[in-house]
């Protein structure tokens, strides 16, 4: 386990005893032995805590520090073009009594003016938007003030931004999903006030592309060096939008979209029922537009508040220049869908390019090549995947008892924003469902104020209706079972390791303890061994990471009317053989490693197999 998942166990601890400044902590051994952890492991976690402050020693005592107490509040420097990014800081700063300056800085000359007449002695902290005048700010940052940028990735500052892989990424798969096989791509080389988009959105829209075998609209980018209305123009007439059927277009920022939509209605397309306008930027301007614009959720809100109490952490505090680490922070896109995308007339969604698999080993977003291009023949593909029974076998109808978790559910499924964090979990049943053989008692949510599922806290999911999502639940047991079988979901699982763990309790005080091990794509040193898949639990629930299956694992796939290219999302059925079959199970934990990590877990149902 990484240094910093025990850290993030550490954390949770710490929230959980409910342990305030002052406070002792138990010593290493104790905390080893707590979270089922390595020493070693603990005395590298506590060492790193030293070294940030978060943790003081007095011998061998161990207490969690206070935050040194400054004469005058800290004061933070805003430096952001965008008037609602200013506007987001001070509205923060005016709920937690920060003190926060945010100069107007709309133009560029004016910002490296301001930067360039600062001193260390000028503020606590800088929070700076954008990918522009980080040179000016090197200087600051070796004298031991802590700098955060926004909207970008850096090699010298800690930052906060968007993964930038996903932005265009999400654009080609929503448009595939409505049958565009014809796209074209407008590529801006310089954006001042966008600094989300890089030459990464880019490669992501081509890899994407690519992946879908549309290899035609990979190479079909058009390049602009500014935004005036002659080079958008140029760069229409590049793509020859109406003589390439090109039925689709991405455009980097909204002054962008506005003039491809008026050269399209010059031409006589109407949008969108001839062509598809997708922005990669969401901005008020897309909302007012005619028709609204669906767009790349740029999440600027959440990153200027990430990008301040990070910057706040880092004065309270502070490192020596020996330890001081950068902080990376990178948050999922998320796509806002609105009137200027369309499926094409006459065709059917998704029913457009069937791949062959040998031809396309990795698997790609929608996965045509796995599934019949006749609706009634991939209804009976899911059927068949759905039923599968497990190969360590089953037991009978009597043997089934279902947890009822409605007391515990704390999380709706079927909303934006919901389930497992940005996007819903659609079309899941209720009641009594079967998969592979096994009888699952999915909640209603509509009949359990909103809450089907059991969600812990992560960077994707950490609230549900104004309350914080737990780290950990447990769950009464009571019974002697041979088996559990659990109904669980996960997202944003990018790496084979544990990012929390089921615990089956005993009623004599000992337990049996599963790392939530996803099987996932990194590292891959054992990618395709029968290790790699006896360890792994759960998998990704989006398509366009593949699905997998174990002696102990199955994929529950989950369409709308039956049908997986009209909607394709994954839960995973996971069989606990009890090793100690005679003994009660008293209950069963549920608990996250990296509650501020991206990897996110969500329970829908558990199933007992009773012991006869």
């Amino acid at each position: 386990m990484s240094s910093m998942a025990v850290c993030s166990q550490i954390n949770a601890f710490i929230l959980q005893n409910g342990l305030a400044e002052g406070d002792r902590l138990p010593s290493e051994r104790k905390l080893a032995k707590a979270l089922g952890v390595s020493q070693a492991a603990i005395n590298r976690a506590v060492l790193y805590f030293l070294g940030t402050g978060r943790l003081r020693r007095e011998g061998y005592k161990l207490y969690l520090a206070a935050a040194p107490v400054s004469a005058a509040p800290l004061k933070f420097l805003l430096f952001a073009g965008e008037l609602n990014h200013r506007r987001v800081g001070l509205k923060l700063a005016k709920q937690v009594g920060w003190e926060v300056e945010a100069p107007p800085c709309d133009d560029e000359n004016l910002l490296r003016k301001l930067l360039l007449d600062l001193r260390p002695s000028d503020a606590d902290g800088i929070l700076l938007w954008g990918p522009h005048n980080h040179d000016l700010l090197k200087g600051l940052a070796k004298s031991g003030m802590p700098v955060v940028v926004c909207g970008t990735t850096s090699a010298d500052f800690s930052f906060v931004t968007l993964d930038q892989r996903k932005i265009s990424g999400l654009a080609v798969e929503h448009l595939f999903a409505f049958g565009h096989t014809n796209i074209g791509y407008i590529k801006q080389d310089s954006i001042a006030s966008y600094g989300l988009i890089s030459s990464l959105a880019v490669e992501a829209y081509q890899n994407a592309c690519h992946k879908a075998g549309l290899h035609e609209s990979a190479a079909r980018v058009a390049c602009i060096t500014s935004d005036s209305p002659g080079d958008i123009e140029a760069a229409w007439q590049l793509l020859s939008v109406r003589e390439n059927g090109i039925t689709a277009v991405i455009c980097p920022h909204p002054r962008v979209a506005q003039t491809v939509v008026e050269l399209a209605k010059r031409q006589g397309l109407a949008i969108p029922a001839d062509l598809s306008v997708v922005l990669l930027t969401d901005h008020k301007a897309a909302i007012r537009n005619d028709p609204p614009l669906t767009s790349v959720s740029d999440e600027s809100d959440t990153l200027t508040r990430l990008g301040l109490q990070l910057l706040h952490a880092m004065a309270t505090y502070p490192q020596s220049a020996s330890r001081r680490r950068l902080h990376r922070v990178t948050l999922e896109p998320s796509l806002m869908v609105r009137a200027s995308t369309v499926r094409l007339a006459g065709q059917a969604a998704l029913d457009v390019v069937i791949l062959p698999r040998e031809t396309h080993p990795v698997r790609s977003w929608p996965h045509l090549g796995e599934w019949s291009s006749h609706v009634k023949t991939r209804r009976e593909q899911a059927i068949v995947l759905n039923r599968k029974p497990f190969p360590r076998g089953l037991g009978s109808l009597e043997d089934y008892v279902a947890l009822d978790l409605a007391p515990y559910a704390n999380r709706k499924c079927s909303h934006e924003h919901s389930w497992l964090g940005h996007q819903p979990l659609l079309n899941l049943p209720s009641g009594q469902t079967w998969f592979h053989g096994v009888p699952f008692e999915l909640l209603n949510e509509a009949q359990n104020q909103g809450r089907a599922a059991i969600v812990l806290k992560s960077q994707h999911a950490h609230s549900s209706a104004g309350l914080s999502l737990p780290i950990e639940v447990t769950l009464p047991v009571g019974r002697q079972v041979s088996a559990i079988y659990l109904l669980h979901g996960a997202g944003w699982t990018y790496r084979h390791q544990a990012f929390g763990e089921y615990v089956f309790n005993y009623s004599d005080g000992t337990d049996e303890r599963v790392g939530a091990i996803p099987f996932a794509e990194e590292p891959d040193t054992h990618r395709n061994t029968s290790q790699w898949r006896d360890e792994a639990v759960i998998h990704d629930w989006h398509p366009n990471r593949g699905r997998f299956e174990s002696e102990t694992v199955m994929p529950c796939v989950i369409t709308e009317q039956g049908d997986p290219l009209r909607y394709e999302r994954y839960l995973y059925a996971w069989q606990w053989t009890n090793p100690r079959p005679t003994r009660e199970v008293r209950s069963l934990t549920l608990r996250m490693f990296e509650p501020l990590g991206r990897a996110t877990l969500g329970l829908l149902a558990v199933t007992l197999q009773v012991a006869r």
